[in-house]
């Protein structure tokens, strides 16, 4: 990682830091009422009366993005994904971070590669991305060049056979930068100025006031139509 690049997501994680610790207090106090986001996407369409949602995850968040996308392809009518560990990343092991603070999430088990996890999110990309593109959904997926816990073949979508329209971006930015940063930023903004609603998805070892900063930037119409899908990440995800 360039000292350039090193300095920008220093300062992001410092700006994060009141969210992470918010995280840490709420698993300790072990408050959690999270929904799943096939609840979240149902209501976010009746309260929209809309057919179809925007959402957008970044890290893990983008790999449970995705993963309900698979499933759903008529529910979706953008999907966002940013550093996103599809194929798996051997940095996991410094997520045990958490450990230091008492909390230790199986779902880091999950994200190294090989394992049934990450093995069967990729069957399942290579076998249905297709099928959400094909349902009219616009893929969007943002790969980090100078990503500090997940490389960037890791988060590629393009792997062979490369049959379904991407369009993948690359960004020189940290893991937490890569979102906030202008590309994704804009890509976003625009994502939220559609006709349909969207759902952000945090990353793992985060809560919902992780895009705190991102939603301030939003018009209060982009505002009003955007929800933030907040999930429980102690437990896996299968």
């Amino acid at each position: 990682m360039r000292p350039s690049v090193a300095l920008r997501e220093l300062k992001r994680w410092v700006t994060l830091g009141p969210s992470f610790l918010q995280t840490v207090s709420q698993v300790r106090s072990v408050y959690h009422d999270y929904r799943s986001l096939d609840k979240v996407v149902e209501e976010t369409k009746d309260r929209y009366v809309s057919d179809k949602v925007n959402l957008v995850g970044h890290s893990y968040g983008g790999v449970l993005a995705m993963d309900f996308a698979l499933g759903h392809p008529s529910d979706i009518s953008s999907l966002v994904t940013v550093t996103a560990p599809f194929h798996g990343t051997r940095r996991a092991y410094l997520g045990n971070v958490m450990y230091l603070f008492g909390i230790r999430t199986p779902v880091l088990d999950e994200l190294y590669p090989d394992t049934d996890f990450t093995l069967d999110m990729v069957a399942k990309i290579r076998r249905r991305l297709y099928l959400l593109a094909e349902s009219g959904a616009m893929i969007y997926n943002v790969i980090s060049t100078e990503d500090e816990f997940v490389a960037a073949p890791s988060m590629s979508l393009k792997h062979p056979p490369n049959i379904t329209p991407i369009t993948e971006i690359r960004v020189g930015e940290g893991h937490c930068e890569s979102f906030f940063c202008d590309t994704t930023s804009s890509l976003v903004r625009r994502v939220i100025s559609s006709d349909f609603p969207t759902i952000l998805v945090h990353p793992l070892l985060e809560n919902s006031s992780y895009f705190d900063n991102f939603l301030k930037t939003l018009t209060p119409e982009q505002r009003s139509k955007t929800v933030v899908f907040d999930y429980d990440f102690m437990h896996p995800l299968k």
